[in-house]
């Protein structure tokens, strides 16, 4: 996978509820161990924190508006452009690219590999800046 297919898909969450399930009760995202969607209910899904227990329901369109749901039926899937989320490629930790200059400088990475790893940003963990390698 390349970076440049790495998207950002805040545009099609952000009008959903996520935070809470249909009682009312905050949604524990990192404790979720199982989740079930179904066609016949495309705006909902079922989860559970634990396998033995009964699916909770999440209506992730619950509480908006009859009219404001209308709007959003126009903007379907299909007309949204996602965007890439980043826009350059990500930096790696000094001390990560003092190791591959070493490794290029050994001859351990073959030659015609060298370009790409001489050629890496990295990032200074002490001052936290963006630095490209010469």
């Amino acid at each position: 996978m390349q970076q440049s297919e790495i998207f950002n898909i805040k545009e099609l969450v952000e009008p959903k509820r996520w935070l809470q399930d249909k009682t009312g009760e905050k949604l524990r995202w990192s404790d979720v161990m199982e989740v079930s969607v179904s066609y016949s209910k495309p705006n909902c899904f079922l989860f559970k924190y634990d396998f033995d227990q009964d699916y909770i329901e999440l209506d992730y369109d619950a509480g908006r508006s009859r009219q404001r749901r209308h709007k959003e039926v126009s903007k379907t899937i299909e007309s949204i452009e996602l965007k890439p989320v980043y826009d350059k490629p990500l930096p790696i930790k000094k001390a990560l690219n003092n190791d591959l200059l070493c490794l290029c400088n050994s001859q351990a990475i073959p030659h015609h590999y060298q370009p790409f790893y001489r050629n890496l940003s990295f990032c200074d963990i002490e001052s936290g800046h963006d630095e490209v390698s010469d």
